[in-house]
């Protein structure tokens, strides 16, 4: 987890821990940034809230990540973190969608794979053989965008207002900030698009664009605690 704390308007000291040393002490990292002068002042929380990630992920994982990686490097290391948590099936499954979605979408930064270029990737994909050399079926192509999905995970755990198509996992996963397009109606996530697009672009929503990592985590937390819950209730 990343602590901030504020110094001045524009300089901000990130602190990371990432576990604990065989003495018991904790594993801490320390970085003071300066804001540069080019963000303005409605963008700064955004941008030390960007870095404090940067920073975390390089601590924690050895790798450096920005809304410039490129999809098929993210996801490369996103799995890597995943793979002691998935069951060999599960691994070789998330590993064999994205080693398909990768010549459609890996050489694209993350800061520009737009909704709309999910569809396109989808569109792509439907073209793709099946058995008896028809077209894959439209659960197939589901499959692989969820994979996608699962990778742009973090946006929406760190607080980001995130865009998803309305398909049943992004139902089910969904927060307040999240907003559902369908995604067979490309006018429809054109318009949204450019309404979310100009919302971003007002003063008085600078906050909720920004997003807010502790919040993320807690909403992540939290929404892990009501399904323990309910897992409780039934097995219990």
């Amino acid at each position: 987890m990343a602590y901030i704390k504020k110094k001045s308007e524009r300089k901000f000291k990130i602190t990371v821990c990432n576990g604990y040393k065989v003495n018991g002490q904790k594993r801490m990292k320390a970085q003071t940034i300066t804001v540069p002068s080019s963000v303005p002042k409605r963008g700064i929380q955004q941008y030390v809230m960007a870095e404090a990630e940067r920073i975390e992920k390089k601590f924690k994982y050895g790798v450096e990540e920005s809304d410039q990686t490129h999809f098929d490097q993210y996801a490369e290391n996103w799995l890597k973190r995943q793979e002691p948590f998935f069951k060999a099936t599960t691994y070789a499954g998330y590993k064999r969608n994205l080693d398909i979605v990768y010549p459609l979408i890996g050489g694209i930064p993350l800061a520009k794979l737009l909704p709309m270029t999910l569809e396109e990737m989808c569109k792509e994909l439907r073209k793709r053989p099946g058995r008896g050399g028809n077209c894959i079926k439209e659960t197939t192509v589901q499959k692989y965008l969820e994979t996608v999905s699962s990778v742009l995970e973090d946006a929406k755990v760190l607080d980001k207002a995130v865009l998803l198509s309305d398909i049943p996992v992004h139902r089910e996963q969904k927060n307040e900030k999240c907003t559902l397009f369908d995604p067979h109606d490309p006018d429809a996530l054109a318009d949204l698009i450019v309404e979310t697009a100009e919302r971003a672009d007002r003063p008085e929503e600078a906050a909720y664009f920004a997003g807010d990592m502790m919040a993320g985590m807690a909403n992540m937390y939290r929404e892990a605690g009501e399904y323990a819950k309910a897992l409780e209730k039934i097995f219990v």
